[in-house]
């Protein structure tokens, strides 16, 4: 049996204090939310800004990119230690860069509005394995992209909760090799890092996230083996995602909607107010 995760005794403190049914109100309200966001996320740009991290749009504006990748809330920290390792030995030295770059957004659909809610993008092909906008936010990819490929609609593993990363790759090499007229770039959209994991399940059905989630807060599911899971589907999508890198049209950008937290400030997953580093700074692959 694992052991529980050892939590300090202040965030065991908030934890039990947050958990007060007279603050309840406090958890649920979006006013609250937002007020809060509003006092903290200013200082927060500022410390990112001060290290010296560009925002994630800048970069994409001033690269002339053929081909987007995107890996769903996939921190920067990771991927840096996961891509140096494991992957970078696919591509020469100077043939890629690598930086933390700062997302506009905390969760996918403000995201995308934020990335393709300008421009035209009549030229460009979305793949994507996330259905989120379908369910959520005001963003009609039908009404944006040239052409879009939901590879969700045909391969969504109920048993798994997600897509995987194997029939993004497929899909995007079926239409690449297909004559495209007018398609000029490429968006593809990988659901991992996000959860579900592809390799534990920790005895959780897929929909049962927001239980899995507050026991990864109350330590009943070792913080270190869900950052593992984390990890390890991570490296499954990039697997994917360098076969496209490597034959797609360059530039290729490599990048994330935003990141993961694991306990900073109190928080796990991701949320839609407070812009806290792990979850902002993203990964910005630029491959020639």
């Amino acid at each position: 049996m694992a052991q529980r995760t050892r939590i300090s005794p202040l965030k065991r403190l908030v934890y039990k204090v947050l958990s007060k049914k007279p603050l309840v109100y406090i958890k649920k309200s979006k006013k609250f939310r937002k007020f809060i966001a509003s006092i903290i996320n200013p200082f927060l740009h500022m410390y990112i800004k001060g290290k010296g991290i560009p925002p994630q749009l800048r970069l994409l504006r001033n690269v002339p990119w053929r081909t987007l990748i995107i890996l769903d809330a996939c921190r920067y920290d990771v991927f840096r230690e996961v891509f140096t390792k494991k992957f970078s030995r696919a591509f020469s030295e100077t043939d890629y860069s690598l930086t933390p770059a700062e997302s506009p957004a905390t969760w996918t659909i403000p995201w995308l509005a934020e990335v393709f809610g300008h421009g035209d993008w009549s030229d460009t092909m979305y793949i994507t394995a996330n259905p989120t906008y379908t369910r959520l936010g005001n963003f009609n990819p039908f009404e944006v992209f040239g052409e879009v490929v939901e590879v969700w609609r045909d391969y969504w593993s109920e048993e798994l909760g997600t897509v995987h990363p194997s029939y993004v790759e497929q899909a995007f090499h079926e239409v690449f090799n297909k004559l495209n007229q007018g398609i000029k770039r490429y968006v593809v959209h990988f659901l991992q890092p996000h959860y579900p994991y592809l390799t534990r399940t920790f005895g959780y059905r897929p929909e049962e996230s927001q239980v899995f989630w507050r026991n990864v807060r109350d330590g009943l599911i070792p913080l270190d083996q869900v950052i593992a899971a984390y990890t390890e589907n991570l490296e499954i999508a990039l697997c994917y995602a360098v076969k496209i890198a490597m034959s797609a049209p360059k530039p290729v950008v490599l990048t994330s909607d935003h990141g993961e937290l694991f306990g900073e400030f109190f928080l796990f997953t991701h949320n839609k107010w407070i812009r806290a580093p792990p979850l902002v700074i993203v990964p910005f692959l630029l491959i020639k």
